[in-house]
């Protein structure tokens, strides 16, 4: 596979809106649990390209609403249960697309309280599934609602703070291993909460500080592989937390070395493409500022929310600008 050395936009957006339109397809059925993050990367993706008109908004909204089930959560497709995932995942499509009115905020705010435990953190759904993706999940929920205020934001800061290790990372639970995905959960839901100082922030950059390896990637724990996904997981996180001392010109070359020449990226050079890492790797570009030295189309991207800055700006929400 030919490495492309400048980044194919025209090429991505063909890729994402040829994704978006799949619908008999293999890949399409065997994805269809999680069509509403996929239907949120993809959107999200155009939108940070400046091409999201090219998404149909009108049917997506219509099918999002359809995904929302009585107890007022939403699942992954249309009669699937719902968790926090997915809600946010909808919740983040309506917020994209200035749709928020279409649906009742209080119904949605009471299924995710429904969902919080006495010591501050948050299952995914009622068969108790829990660990730090669902405390980011809600909290990001709630802000999005305007609901942020009903929520234990004191309780909540502490159980996260006690899920950080020794080492300065951040476990899914208390005294699990650290992890990037866990990090970029923890302090984005800090950083939401207006909390980032009560956790030690200077061994959590030094933790992410290793996270680069020769390839100029990153990795998501200590002796592993990187993998492009990370250029968001992590380097969100250090955005959050204003400390970026990484080789960013090695972490651009990375993430251009992922790129399909078909359209599309890989979580390694060589590796099949997808809509996740598609998404991220573009993030990670725009964060880097290369779009902007190279006068690339595009708009930046908030490393908290993980939403488009206008988006926050119209809704009036806080923004970290980079």
């Amino acid at each position: 596979m030919e490495f492309c050395d400048t980044f194919i936009r025209e090429k991505h957006i063909k890729y994402i809106v040829d994704v978006g339109n799949e619908k008999d397809t293999l890949a399409a059925i065997a994805t269809e649990h999680l069509r509403m993050s996929g239907a949120y990367w993809g959107l999200c993706a155009l939108e940070i390209l400046n091409a999201g008109e090219e998404m149909n908004k009108e049917e997506l909204v219509s099918w999002v609403l359809k995904c929302q089930n009585e107890d007022g959560g939403f699942g992954g497709n249309i009669d699937h249960d719902s968790n926090l995932v997915y809600t946010l995942s909808a919740l983040q499509i309506l917020a994209i697309c200035d749709k928020m009115e279409t649906i009742d905020a209080d119904r949605v705010a009471v299924f995710i309280k429904g969902l919080y435990q006495p010591d501050g953190s948050f299952i995914t759904d009622k068969y108790g599934e829990l660990d730090m993706r669902f405390i980011y999940c809600a909290v990001q929920s709630m802000a999005l609602l305007k609901r942020l205020d009903e929520l234990d934001g004191d309780q909540i800061a502490k159980y996260i703070c006690s899920c950080q290790n020794i080492d300065g990372g951040f476990g899914s639970i208390p005294g699990s291993e650290s992890h990037s995905g866990m990090v970029f959960c923890a302090t984005g839901a800090l950083a939401i909460l207006n909390k980032v100082d009560c956790c030690d922030t200077e061994k959590l950059a030094a933790w992410l500080d290793y996270r680069q390896v020769d390839s100029g990637g990153l990795n998501g724990r200590p002796e592993k592989q990187c993998d492009l996904c990370y250029s968001w997981w992590s380097l969100s996180s250090m955005m959050i937390l204003k400390h970026v001392s990484i080789n960013k010109e090695g972490l651009v070359d990375f993430i251009m070395h992922c790129q399909d020449p078909r359209g599309g990226m890989s979580d390694r050079p060589m590796d099949e493409r997808d809509l996740y890492h598609t998404y991220f790797g573009i993030a990670g570009l725009i964060m880097l500022g290369y779009c902007d030295a190279h006068q690339i189309p595009s708009t930046h991207i908030d490393p908290a929310f993980a939403l488009p800055v206008p988006v926050l700006e119209r809704m009036g929400l806080p923004i970290l600008r980079y």
